[in-house]
Protein backbone atom coordinates (compact mmCIF):
# COMPACT_ATOMS: atom_id res chain seq x y z
CA UNK A 1 0.00 0.00 0.00
CA UNK A 2 1.49 3.31 -1.04
CA UNK A 3 1.27 6.04 1.60
CA UNK A 4 1.02 9.39 -0.12
CA UNK A 5 2.50 12.41 1.65
CA UNK A 6 0.05 15.13 2.66
CA UNK A 7 2.26 17.89 1.35
CA UNK A 8 5.59 17.54 -0.45
CA UNK A 9 8.41 19.13 1.51
CA UNK A 10 11.73 20.18 0.03
CA UNK A 11 13.65 17.80 2.30
CA UNK A 12 11.38 14.83 1.55
CA UNK A 13 13.05 12.37 -0.80
CA UNK A 14 11.20 9.07 -0.24
CA UNK A 15 7.66 7.78 -0.35
CA UNK A 16 6.71 5.18 2.26
CA UNK A 17 5.22 1.80 1.41
CA UNK A 18 3.47 -0.59 3.77
CA UNK A 19 2.69 -4.26 3.31
CA UNK A 20 -0.15 -5.86 5.24
CA UNK A 21 -3.04 -4.33 7.08
CA UNK A 22 -2.41 -0.98 8.79
CA UNK A 23 -3.90 -2.04 12.12
CA UNK A 24 -3.05 -3.54 15.49
CA UNK A 25 -4.76 -6.35 17.37
CA UNK A 26 -7.13 -5.26 20.15
CA UNK A 27 -10.27 -6.42 21.93
CA UNK A 28 -13.52 -4.54 22.43
CA UNK A 29 -15.90 -5.28 25.28
CA UNK A 30 -19.14 -3.80 26.47
CA UNK A 31 -19.23 -2.69 30.09
CA UNK A 32 -21.51 -5.63 30.91
CA UNK A 33 -19.15 -8.21 29.38
CA UNK A 34 -16.14 -6.87 31.27
CA UNK A 35 -17.66 -7.11 34.75
CA UNK A 36 -15.61 -9.15 37.27
CA UNK A 37 -12.47 -8.71 35.19
CA UNK A 38 -9.41 -6.57 35.83
CA UNK A 39 -7.18 -5.12 33.14
CA UNK A 40 -3.83 -3.31 33.23
CA UNK A 41 -4.75 -0.95 30.39
CA UNK A 42 -8.09 0.16 28.99
CA UNK A 43 -9.31 2.72 26.47
CA UNK A 44 -12.71 4.23 27.22
CA UNK A 45 -15.29 6.40 25.54
CA UNK A 46 -17.93 7.76 27.92
CA UNK A 47 -21.12 8.26 25.95
CA UNK A 48 -24.69 7.13 26.30
CA UNK A 49 -26.18 4.59 23.94
CA UNK A 50 -28.62 7.10 22.46
CA UNK A 51 -28.14 10.37 20.61
CA UNK A 52 -30.27 13.44 20.07
CA UNK A 53 -29.87 16.34 17.68
CA UNK A 54 -29.01 19.79 19.02
CA UNK A 55 -29.03 22.48 16.32
CA UNK A 56 -28.86 19.70 13.73
CA UNK A 57 -25.75 18.12 15.28
CA UNK A 58 -25.99 14.63 16.84
CA UNK A 59 -25.06 14.71 20.55
CA UNK A 60 -24.65 11.57 22.69
CA UNK A 61 -26.71 11.22 25.86
CA UNK A 62 -25.05 11.18 29.26
CA UNK A 63 -23.16 8.03 30.19
CA UNK A 64 -25.18 5.77 32.50
CA UNK A 65 -23.82 6.15 36.09
CA UNK A 66 -23.62 2.38 36.64
CA UNK A 67 -21.85 1.91 33.32
CA UNK A 68 -19.47 4.71 34.26
CA UNK A 69 -18.57 2.93 37.51
CA UNK A 70 -18.06 -0.44 35.80
CA UNK A 71 -15.86 1.06 33.09
CA UNK A 72 -13.63 3.05 35.44
CA UNK A 73 -13.26 0.30 38.03
CA UNK A 74 -11.98 -2.37 35.60
CA UNK A 75 -8.47 -0.93 35.38
CA UNK A 76 -6.03 -1.88 38.13
CA UNK A 77 -4.07 1.40 37.95
CA UNK A 78 -5.16 4.95 37.19
CA UNK A 79 -2.33 5.42 34.70
CA UNK A 80 -3.69 2.54 32.60
CA UNK A 81 -6.88 4.44 31.67
CA UNK A 82 -6.89 6.19 28.28
CA UNK A 83 -9.87 8.21 27.06
CA UNK A 84 -11.00 8.23 23.42
CA UNK A 85 -13.20 11.27 23.84
CA UNK A 86 -13.22 14.59 25.63
CA UNK A 87 -14.50 14.34 29.19
CA UNK A 88 -17.85 16.11 29.49
CA UNK A 89 -19.08 17.69 32.72
CA UNK A 90 -22.46 16.00 32.30
CA UNK A 91 -20.82 12.54 32.32
CA UNK A 92 -19.06 13.04 35.68
CA UNK A 93 -20.07 16.07 37.75
CA UNK A 94 -23.71 16.26 36.69
CA UNK A 95 -24.23 12.51 36.35
CA UNK A 96 -26.89 11.25 38.75
CA UNK A 97 -28.64 7.95 39.37
CA UNK A 98 -32.17 8.26 37.91
CA UNK A 99 -34.79 9.05 40.59
CA UNK A 100 -36.84 5.91 39.87
CA UNK A 101 -33.79 3.69 40.36
CA UNK A 102 -32.78 5.49 43.58
CA UNK A 103 -36.31 5.00 44.94
CA UNK A 104 -36.30 1.32 43.94
CA UNK A 105 -32.97 0.82 45.74
CA UNK A 106 -34.47 2.40 48.89
CA UNK A 107 -37.50 0.08 48.73
CA UNK A 108 -35.25 -2.96 48.23
CA UNK A 109 -33.15 -1.90 51.20
CA UNK A 110 -36.25 -1.72 53.41
CA UNK A 111 -37.48 -5.11 52.16
CA UNK A 112 -34.08 -6.57 52.96
CA UNK A 113 -34.27 -5.27 56.53
CA UNK A 114 -37.76 -6.78 56.97
CA UNK A 115 -36.60 -10.14 55.60
CA UNK A 116 -33.64 -10.20 58.00
CA UNK A 117 -35.93 -9.39 60.96
CA UNK A 118 -38.38 -12.16 59.99
CA UNK A 119 -35.54 -14.65 59.57
CA UNK A 120 -33.96 -13.76 62.93
CA UNK A 121 -37.31 -14.12 64.75
CA UNK A 122 -37.86 -17.64 63.40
Amino acid sequence: MKIEPVGKRSWQTRIAYRRGLPCAAAFAYTDYKIQRRSLDRIALKFRGTLTTKVDGVPVAFTCDPYSLYVQLSRCTILGGIKLFSEVRKKDFVDNRVPQAIAEAETVLGRLNEVMVEVYERN
